[in-house]
């Protein structure tokens, strides 16, 4: 079951001794934030983190505190100038901000805005420093993205004019229109098409567009004059296709300055001798079509541009029909018949068969010449190779519906984030982060009249989940989880709220004024339904439920404080022997206020030097002799009171300093090992207690290597057996090498009160077992336990494992266990654990008196 949510209260106390207002400041930003918040010391240390920070890093405010940001959130693509000039800015105390790549828990990476500022006494002195982080890493990717597609569009050789559909305003133009117009973008967004061709009529624009908003046509092309910045003009050609998304609508057009081939033709129809220097000097093939005898004759430069011969390619209109694409007939049928007809300019653009069998894009124009009877007797046009802007057009039109494309993505992914950022994936039921905006909805739509109505929340804890994760799978685990969701759903009243807030935790939140019966009822029944067996896979499946439930106003509602308060309530139906409803009382706050003085207290005692080590000998079973130390942690918490690790291991593990004591004790230990050897003593072999996460310490091996510079093959340590190795993955395992490469031997401790396999034995490869006292204690009068810890003894025999009794507390003890082979004797039938100066005096005593 994962710690107590932490309430603005709590924020408070883990932050005492700073200054109020600072203190007040970053309990606000704990309830509102949506950045990560880091409160540091003056040596950059965590002291502080609010939630956003422990969801978006994957870090708990336990496993941050202490430490760095850098010992644990940057790697090796970390920018490692960016985090000089930080640290630079730190000492300086200037504030800096600056994006950097971080990594995850996990170990996966993203990217944080970062802004550091520091936090000074009256005085000018440093005193802390508060980081915000922001997590930009899908601004960033998506920028990318946009910024890929724009310079796609930028760089195109056409002018591209993008506007939108229902203002005609401009909205973006590509480099080759910008420079061939002359405005600036800015300037465009403020324009029209009409302002460029002022005798544009808007309403007619729109209906020429009209077909392509209702997709009746996917292109449509104009010949129209465009107007310069600079007031010169010029004809162009432009092509117009759109893209819609949703109400969204945006015409493309894509413009060519056709100025020479206008000029080109209006020279060729005013003169033959034009005409006959454009046949022979023009880069555009050249068509001239007798309709009446329906004849024609291409240009060279005609055929050239195929790759044909005059003979493979002849004058007549066979050659050139036969070699259309098919697609296109009929629209070359029609734009020749409409011009034909009306006069207007023809123009079209379709494909044709060149010699290497590829199809090239041909823009072909033209204008017929009337007889007096006004009939069309000639005609006389250009035809132009414009394979590579018909694909550099398709290529923007992709990229133009590439880009709408991906925004769409974008935003169906930002929605479906925001609705996982709510939710929780395996239940389908609202998450912490629903939660908390569930309760600030409350708190804003609270009047006057309904102020002081109550409002509940129950706090819903499985039992004995772990063992059904561990023995039937987290398949099985899931399942509960998810029928739990189900259960919660078909029991609360419309007016409730249920959320599931991590692990096997769901809350109940009640509303509508709900009243102590009621809400304790809704709690018997989530008991009763959870404390039914769940079949999975043909077998039953039992577990429980215990709930803790607290009240509060919706005057003074605080998520933190209901948490809290629930939390407490639940810790004791837990104590009481679960499956039960449990409410929250103001004896439950007062003994949550003793345990919090404890670690206070625990705090004070680090930063006072208030831990030491003691000794207990152990001595050799035949000899009597003094073979190895125990070092064992005290607290002198006054100068009348010393208390052992039961009296204030529980609550430093919750403080996440055992750690802390346990590099304490070792530094003290080995000090107290180099005095011996200073007062001519052969020191003997030290134990030292370990626990799982100091020895999952990133940092243990850099720190051992310093420690133990002249004491190597002179150290254990001391393994509960209660970490239960079987359950130990390849990490463990490495590190438990590491320590027996440097010298260091593993120790078993309290050995028979885990569940500790021989095949982990074998695996991990201990020097020596500590049998626990619960065993030995009772062989004096027990053939059974007697038979037991012989078992033990052969097993470390056979194992090639020395074995060590602790608990010896009579030379009764001592004798059966000499007789049965053990090698070394601890317990009070020898000494008690012994401060230094009297360890001293017994280790300069002889053998057979160190006995006694």
């Amino acid at each position: 079951m994962s710690s107590p949510p932490r309430s603005r209260k709590t924020c408070e106390d883990n932050m005492s001794g700073l200054d109020p207002k600072v203190t007040k400041y970053l309990a606000m930003v704990a309830d509102h934030a949506r950045d990560g918040i880091l409160l540091l010391n003056s040596e950059a240390e965590i002291v502080w983190a609010n939630r956003a920070f422990e969801q978006m890093s994957g870090y708990s405010l336990r496993e941050a505190k202490g430490q760095t940001p850098e010992q644990f959130s940057y790697g090796p693509q970390t920018d490692r100038s960016t985090k000089t000039k930080l640290r630079a800015r730190m000492k300086e105390g200037k504030s800096f901000r600056c994006e950097l790549l971080a990594y995850r828990k996990s170990g996966e990476t993203y990217w944080i805005d970062l802004q550091v500022d520091p936090i000074q006494d009256a005085d000018g002195q440093i005193t802390h420093y508060v980081a915000i982080r922001r997590d930009i890493t899908t601004e960033r990717a998506t920028a990318a993205r946009k910024d890929e597609l724009i310079d796609l569009v930028e760089t195109c050789p056409l002018e591209i004019l993008v506007f939108d559909g229902h203002t005609l305003r401009f909205k973006h133009i590509n480099a080759a229109a910008r420079k061939s117009l002359g405005y600036s973008q800015e300037e465009f967004t403020r324009m029209t098409p009409a302002d460029l061709t002022p005798d544009l009529d808007l309403g007619d624009f729109r209906k020429l567009l009209a077909p392509l908003a209702t997709q009746n046509v996917t292109t449509v092309t104009l010949e129209t004059t465009h107007l310069r910045k600079d007031g010169s003009s010029y004809p162009c050609e432009i092509k117009y296709s759109c893209h819609t998304s949703g109400n969204n609508i945006n015409f493309i057009a894509f413009s060519s300055d056709v100025s020479q081939k206008k000029s080109f033709i209006d020279r060729l129809k005013s003169s033959e001798e034009r005409y006959e220097l454009a046949i022979n000097g023009s880069n555009d093939g050249i068509w001239d079509w007798w309709i009446e005898e329906n004849k024609i004759e291409f240009s060279d430069r005609n055929r050239s541009l195929l790759g044909y011969s005059r003979e493979e390619y002849p004058d007549n209109l066979e050659a050139w029909s036969s070699r259309l694409h098919e697609e296109d007939r009929p629209h070359i049928d029609e734009a020749i018949a409409h011009h034909l007809t009306t006069g207007e300019p023809y123009s079209t653009t379709y494909r044709i068969r060149a010699a290497d069998g590829g199809w090239r894009w041909w823009r072909s124009r033209g204008q017929a010449i009337w007889n007096d009877a006004g009939e069309p007797e000639r005609m006389i046009g250009t035809n132009s190779d414009v394979t590579s802007l018909i694909e550099a057009q398709k290529n923007a039109e992709q990229a133009a519906a590439e880009l709408e494309r991906r925004n769409q993505e974008l935003e169906a992914a930002k929605t479906a984030i925001e609705h996982n950022a709510l939710h929780d994936s395996l239940t389908g039921l609202p998450n912490r982060r629903y939660l908390e905006r569930e309760v600030e909805r409350i708190a804003a739509a609270t009047t006057e009249d309904d102020a002081g109505v109550d409002v509940a929340l129950l706090h819903v804890d499985l039992d004995r989940f772990k063992q059904i994760n561990d023995t039937r799978g987290h398949a099985a685990g899931d399942e509960v989880l998810r029928h739990t969701a189900e259960v919660l759903t078909s029991l609360l009243r419309e007016s409730d709220f249920a959320a599931r807030i991590g692990g096997d935790e769901f809350v109940v939140l009640c509303r509508d004024g709900a009243n102590k019966s009621a809400v304790c009822e809704i709690g018997e029944r989530l008991v009763t339904a959870l404390g039914r067996p769940l079949i999975i896979e043909g077998r039953p499946a039992r577990f429980g439920a215990s709930v803790g439930v607290a009240f509060s106003s919706r005057r003074e509602l605080s998520l933190s404080d209901l948490l809290v308060n629930a939390d407490l309530a639940l810790y004791r139906a837990k104590e009481d022997g679960r499956n039960r409803v449990e409410l929250f009382s103001p004896e439950l706050q007062a003994e949550q206020r003793q345990t919090k003085q404890t670690a206070d207290a625990i705090l004070y005692g680090l930063e006072n030097d208030e831990f030491f080590p003691v000794f207990q000998p152990q001595f050799d079973a035949d000899t009597h002799a003094v073979v190895g130390l125990e070092a064992l942690a005290r607290w002198r918490r006054s100068a009348q009171e010393t208390l052992p690790p039961a009296a204030f291991l529980d609550v430093a593990e919750e403080l996440n300093v055992v750690g802390q004591i346990d590099r304490l004790i070792l530094g003290k230990s080995l000090t107290a090992m180099r005095q011996l050897t200073e007062f001519g003593i052969d020191a003997p072999k030290l134990s030292v207690n370990v626990s799982f996460r100091r020895l999952m310490d990133p940092e243990l091996f850099q720190e051992l290597d310093v420690l133990l510079a002249n004491h190597a093959g002179r150290v254990a340590f001391e393994l509960l057996e209660s970490i239960c190795f079987d359950d130990c993955d390849d990490e463990f395992q490495w590190r438990v090498d590491a320590l027996r490469e440097r010298g260091i031997e593993i120790e078993i401790d309290d050995f028979g009160s885990g569940r500790a396999s021989i095949t982990s034995l074998i695996r991990i490869q201990p020097q020596r077992l500590k049998i626990d006292r619960q065993l030995i204690i009772p062989m004096v009068r027990s053939a059974r336990s007697r038979q037991l810890v012989e078992a033990i003894i052969e097993m470390g025999r056979v194992l090639d494992i020395n074995v060590t009794a602790e608990g010896v507390e009579t030379m009764g003890h001592a004798e059966l266990l000499r007789t049965a082979g053990c090698q070394t004797l601890q317990g009070y039938a020898f000494s008690q654990p012994l401060p230094f100066n009297l360890l001293l005096s017994l280790l300069r005593e002889p053998p057979q008196r160190q006995a006694g």
